[in-house]
């Protein structure tokens, strides 16, 4: 289950480096650790990717304030995630997307195929077609991959806003 055990840290902080076949595929930082931590880390390893998904110290939760791993605010892979921004660019059946406010710190690529697609509105055809560069979307679906360059959300549902 990949579980393992550190002992003799020093107090502070330190950093797991995870790689696969050579290439790194992540860093977790652990920060204000004191002497005589127990610490429990949670990670999601992906083939390109590793998200912090817990850190516990001495039984307190404190995820919210280890490093952040993935440029959408509050995303988590493999769960549910809701959007809401502009076509950056169309490729296909994906597109990129600007998310609004200051939910993501990056764009964010939507793969549309199997999506249902609905439009306010709109008399007429509505589906992958509308697809255009400025485009206002909310985007339903499930948060693929992500880290602080780049996130992946498989949509099951877009919405085209006005």
């Amino acid at each position: 289950n990949g579980t393992f055990e550190l002992e003799g840290l020093p107090a502070g902080t330190f950093t797991l480096v995870f790689s696969r076949n050579g290439v790194t595929l992540g860093t977790i930082t652990i920060t204000s650790v004191p002497n005589q931590a127990e610490i429990n880390v949670v990670v999601q390893i992906t083939i390109t990717t590793v998200v912090l998904v817990k850190v516990e110290i001495n039984g307190t939760d404190q995820t919210a304030d280890a490093t952040k791993t993935c440029l959408i605010n509050g995303g988590r892979v493999n769960e549910g995630i809701e959007l809401e921004g502009s076509v950056n660019t169309v490729t296909g059946t994906s597109f990129e997307m600007a998310v609004n406010g200051q939910r993501a710190s990056g764009p964010v690529t939507v793969d549309t195929s199997g999506a249902s697609f609905s439009c306010a509105g709109v008399k007429g055809t509505c589906d992958a077609t509308l697809l255009k560069t400025d485009a206002k979307v909310h985007v339903r679906g499930t948060l693929i991959s992500c880290s602080m360059q780049a996130a992946q959300v498989k949509a099951t549902e877009v919405k085209f806003q006005h």
